[in-house]
Formats: structure tokens, sequence, C-alpha cells
């Protein structure tokens, strides 16, 4: 009987290898676009680009001088504040009590539960309803996040520092997501928790009462007689550097005392920095001031003078308010925004360079393209760059092709909503992107 051709051995041998080749091909096909597509996509992150207001800072460290007078004597027992930090008083008001006995603890505890007991009554009194609570919840989460870095630090006493803050974020967090609506009901439990605080203390030997009027402070540092106010007009630079020298020279211990009183509203922070950038500002004029302690209240504070030698200088500002709550630590590094402009803010890892070129690659639908930066400064990872309208310019077609010194391809400054590469592998101008 004479064999079917489906069963030749040479012709399913001639197919078998056919198939195998087409499926060799194909594979190496697939396996040399995945690579090449990965070095293109791999990583690949982009963002739009949008301008923005951006300042112009100088950062140094802040000296605070006030008028302030320690109230003379030391308690006997413990002191106890009868009103808040920085309140105004009047001459003769009772500032303070002396409790006989009582605990560090126990003072915290009392500070905690007044500023609780302040937040509602303010509350109360400004009818604050259900809101937005994503500041909150931001600055909930940055104040634990503070706390636990603090703590594996080693910095208990700052991690402690953070828990009043911590907790009134939870207060209006309660407040804002409408969890607390019957303020009075709050209140008279604080009120009464803060009763059974105090009446754990014992008893009241005596009582602080204010010699002048003024704002009260509990807490004093030891520095109120160097760095004063009383002859501000007269200040030098040399004169302001032997106040800082004095103070670096004073050994100051914790030590008791009835508190202070600051006897007018306005006080200075004294800056030293550079001649050159204490050049840039004017006399005269207000600037935008923030200390490190107090990073999320910004103040305007008028420059009222610059102490200067051959390179170096102090500038003076000064402040006509006293805002509550306000960390008046005596030495802050502090920042003043000397003017704005605006730009974009681009993260350092997507600006390259290209042809001798500073810029950033762009996605321009599947094409890239490179755009040129103009930039006015670095800092904190981001590079900060002017916009540069080039857009009515009779410009050449941008092209990758070979060209000579003379005639190489004008690249566009960057464009509002451009949208960069933020990172990549193997880009260059005119490839295309695989978008699938």
């Amino acid at each position: 009987m004479k064999k079917s051709p489906f069963f030749d051995r040479k012709y399913l041998s001639s197919v078998a290898v056919g198939v195998l080749s087409f499926v060799l091909a194909a594979t190496a096909v697939v396996y040399i676009g995945y690579h090449m597509s990965s070095s293109v996509k791999e990583g690949v992150d982009v963002f739009y680009a949008t301008s923005g207001r951006i300042p112009l800072n100088v950062v140094c460290d802040g000296y605070i001088l006030r008028d302030e007078s320690v109230i003379d004597g030391v308690p006997s027992g413990v002191l106890t504040p009868t009103v808040a930090d920085g309140e105004k008083v009047r001459s003769g008001n009772k500032v303070a009590d002396i409790y006989s006995s009582s605990s560090a603890a126990t003072q915290s505890k009392i500070s905690l539960v007044e500023d609780q007991i302040s937040f509602y009554e303010k509350c109360a009194s400004s009818h604050i309803s259900v809101g937005d609570t994503t500041l909150v919840d931001r600055s909930l989460a940055d104040s634990v996040l503070a706390i636990r870095r603090a703590v594996e630090d080693g910095k208990v006493t700052a991690a402690l520092s953070m828990k009043s803050d911590t907790v009134l974020d939870i207060r209006r967090l309660g407040v804002l997501s409408g969890r607390v609506t019957d303020y009075d009901a709050v209140i008279t439990s604080l009120k009464s928790e803060l009763a059974t605080l105090k009446a754990s203390m014992g008893n009241v030997s005596s009582s602080v009462f204010a010699p002048y009027s003024g704002y009260y402070f509990s807490v004093t540092d030891g520095y109120e007689d160097i760095f004063s106010v009383s002859d501000i007009d007269a200040l030098t630079y040399s004169g302001f550097f032997e106040m800082v020298s004095a103070a670096e020279n004073r050994a100051v211990t914790e030590s008791l005392t009835q508190g202070k009183l600051v006897r007018d509203f306005r006080w200075y922070v004294a800056c030293p920095m550079s001649t050159a950038e204490a050049s840039s500002m004017t006399e005269g004029k207000s600037y935008s001031v923030t200390l490190e302690n107090n990073a999320d209240e910004t103040l305007s504070m008028e420059l009222c003078t610059v102490l200067s030698n051959a390179s170096d200088a102090v500038a003076v500002f000064r402040c006509s308010r006293i805002p509550d709550s306000y960390d008046f630590t005596r030495c802050q590094k502090t920042t003043i925004e000397i003017e704005s402009f605006t730009g974009f803010r681009i993260p350092a890892e997507a600006v390259r360079f290209h042809e001798g070129m500073q810029g950033v690659f762009i996605r321009d639908e599947v094409t890239v393209k490179f755009r040129r930066i103009s930039v006015a400064y670095e800092s904190g990872g981001y590079f900060y760059c002017n916009v540069v309208d080039d857009t009515d310019a009779e410009l050449p077609t941008e092209t990758d092709s070979e060209s000579t010194e003379q005639d190489k391809p004008y690249y566009s400054y960057l464009r509002e909503n451009d949208i960069v590469i933020r990172s990549g592998t193997g880009l260059y101008v005119g490839m295309t992107l695989d978008l699938k």
C-alpha cells in the first residue's frame, strides 16, 4: 500500500524546522523589542510644567531683642500662671499662683487642658462649622511623624513639646468633621478636669501680681538684660556682636523666677548676613519673615536698620504685634523673603545637558523633545527657573540631525504645561515613545 504524503517524514521534518525557525525568530523579535522598549519606558515619569510664585529668600540666624524685665522674687513653691504666655495685663493684675507642691507632669497636664479650653472657647465665639479636614489631617500626620522621629533620635524633650499641637489638631479634627458640636459641654468637662488637677497641687501659698502693665511670660531664659532694646537706636555692628559674645559666655542654668513682663508690643529680630544679601533689601520696607520655631506663621516685619562693616552686616527687623502662642526662643533660624518672581520649580533629576545647553526632555505627543531652562537658583533638590517667552521668535525647526556649530538647531525654552520627563533611560531628541 502506498503511503500518503501526510505521513511523509521528510515533509514533516521540513515543516517542523520552518515552524521552529519562525517561533525562534518571533521570540528574538519580542525579546529585542521588549528590551528596547524597557530601555525607553523603564522609570519614565512625567509631570506638567506649571509656573507659580517663587520666593527669593535669605536664610540666617535671627536673635530676638525685646524690652523685657524679670519680675523680682523667687517663688517659694511651684509657679502656675493664671494667664496665657504673651497675654496683655495691667499693673496689679494677678499673673500666677504659687502652690505648695506639684510636679512637672501635673504642670504639663494643666497647660494642655488650658490650651484646649481656650481652643473650644474660640470655636464657640467664632461659630466654626463642619468643613474640609485636609489641612488638619496633614498637620496631624506631620506632627505624629515628627514625634516619632524625635523619639527615635532620643530627643524626648522635643517630642513632649509637640504634644500640645498634636492634641489640638485632634480637637480641630473633631470640630471640622462634625463629631463635636456642643462646645459648652466640652468646656465644662475640661474645666472640671482643670479644677481636679489644681486641687492635687496643694494650697496656694502666694500669688504673683504684675508690677506694671505689659505682656506676661512665665518663663525666662537668662538673657533678658543682654538682648535689650533700651538703646536700639544707638546699636552698632560691634555692639550687636558684643551682645552675642556676652550671651555665649554667660553660664545660664535653669532657675525659678516669677516670670517676666515685655513692656512694649514692638520687638526686633537681628539677623547677621553678608553685605550683599543686606544690600538687596531697603530700609523702611516691610518683608515677610518666618522664624523656624513658628514655621506655620509668617510675620510682616519692617527693616528698620542695617548695621555693617566691610564684608558682613546685621539686618534689624521690627515687628509691631505679639501673636498668640508664639515661640520667642532667643535664637532661631530665620527666613526672609526679599522678593518673588513667577517661574518653574523643576526637580533636579529632570534637568539635563543637551548639546551644551541646560534643560529638560519633554514629551510632545509620542516624541521626545528638548527644552532649555533659565535657572534663577537651585535649592533643596529643585531648580527654580525663569519663564522665558520666545514663542514669537522666528526659530529654526528643531532637529537632531548633524549640524555645524553655526547652524545648530535652536531649542525653545520651557513653556507652560509642557509635559516634562522627570526620569528615564535611553532618552534622546526625536525618540518615539511607546505609550501603550
